[in-house]
């Protein structure tokens, strides 16, 4: 599968599905050195990425990350679903859920279920942090539970973040005996071994 864009924001959706100039940049990444002085670049647009892979001959899976960093997908079903060729193995979209997008959860989870029904969807990016439960009020438990039986009413396709044990929210209390946090890894892994 190839993934492109990951977590894009502060753009519309015009420029996400056919580009244009992107402005809003951190001046202390040095990955905007290579853009113009101002820090702006010209994006082709996932469409425009989409084009240049299937021009190459690639038929694998692309994943598109929703905006919001790769929350909202609200914008597939409001006209800009992403085209593909016939002889691709096609599209799909990605969505990150974490507790702290509490804002608009529902509204952003009802739209994800909206374009379920005509698009593969990947909850690409989720979990719980271990200070989240004081900071939002979730139960650890039970915010997974939701989310998982989410996941599984939807026939969503998922994966968890972050196996590193340094990164966050983490699955691993440490890198070298693989036992899982028990905010969030022992759910993971109990979810993995029911299946």
């Amino acid at each position: 599968m190839f993934g492109i864009y990951n977590e894009p924001f502060n753009i519309s959706w015009d420029v996400w599905k056919n580009g244009g100039v992107v402005t809003d940049y951190d001046e202390t990444d040095d990955a905007f050195s290579m853009h113009k002085e101002d820090g702006s670049f010209d994006s082709p647009g996932h469409q425009g990425i989409v084009n240049t892979i299937r021009e190459q001959g690639a038929r694998n899976i692309i994943v598109a990350g929703g905006l919001d960093w790769g929350y909202d997908l609200s914008g597939i079903a409001e006209g800009y679903a992403l085209e593909d060729i016939e002889d691709s193995r096609g599209l799909m979209y990605d969505a990150h859920k974490y507790p702290w997008k509490t804002e608009y959860a529902t509204s952003k989870e009802e739209a994800i279920d909206i374009i379920n029904e005509e698009h593969p969807i990947l909850i690409g990016e989720w979990g719980i942090m271990e200070g989240d439960r004081d900071e939002f009020g979730y139960d650890y438990g039970e915010w997974v539970s939701y989310i998982f039986e989410w996941i599984h009413e939807n026939e969503y396709h998922w994966t968890a973040w972050c196996f590193y044990h340094e990164a966050g929210p983490r699955m691993l209390k440490n890198l070298y005996d693989y036992e899982p946090t028990e905010f969030w890894g022992v759910f993971v892994r109990d979810e993995l071994q029911d299946r």
